[in-house]
């Protein structure tokens, strides 16, 4: 029975320009260049580039009944959002400012839509049902965190105008 022979030349000559990088050690052991881990959320003068937050959801949501000056009953949606550096606030937003987010990150970022998960969606006989509602709030929950918690969208200035425009309601 003949053996099996195999031809290690292309490795070889696919793995050379690896070993001629590195130098060998006292034993003769080849070692890399020493890892080393770069924090890309913080620019050099220690700001963030886009991490800010370490949670965000929706926690709760109001129905607001209406009046004649604004029309119809509405449901306020309450937010809490917590930084990295331990600082926790409530943000009340209407479905619609949410819808307008979401259409503002997909202009702006029309590469990244992939990563913007979709809006719960609109009910007109339901949406004031205790079901209806509970489920809502989970994705826009979803949502929210989703946007928060990727640097890219974090970082934007559509989404610090979301939440820090007139809809901060306390800090807890």
């Amino acid at each position: 029975m003949e053996a099996l022979r195999i031809n290690t030349e292309p490795f070889k000559q696919h793995t050379e320009h690896l070993q001629r990088r590195s130098s060998p050690n006292a034993d003769g052991v080849i070692l890399a260049g020493p890892i080393t881990l770069v924090d890309h959320t913080l620019s050099p003068d220690g700001n963030s580039f886009g991490c800010w937050a370490r949670g965000a959801e929706v926690v709760d949501y109001v129905i607001v009944s209406g009046t004649p000056a604004r029309g119809g009953a509405y449901v306020s949606w309450i937010c809490a959002i917590e930084t990295l550096e331990g600082v926790k606030f409530h943000v009340q937003k209407r479905y619609s400012e949410f819808f307008a987010l979401r259409e503002k990150l997909v202009v702006t970022f029309p590469r990244s839509q992939k990563y913007l998960p979709p809006l719960p969606p609109k009910s007109v006989i339901s949406k004031f049902r205790k079901r209806f509602l509970d489920s809502r709030q989970q994705g826009l929950s979803y949502f929210l965190s989703s946007i928060i918690l990727n640097p890219e969208f974090a970082g934007s200035p559509l989404v610090r105008e979301f939440l820090f425009s007139d809809g901060v309601t306390s800090k807890f």
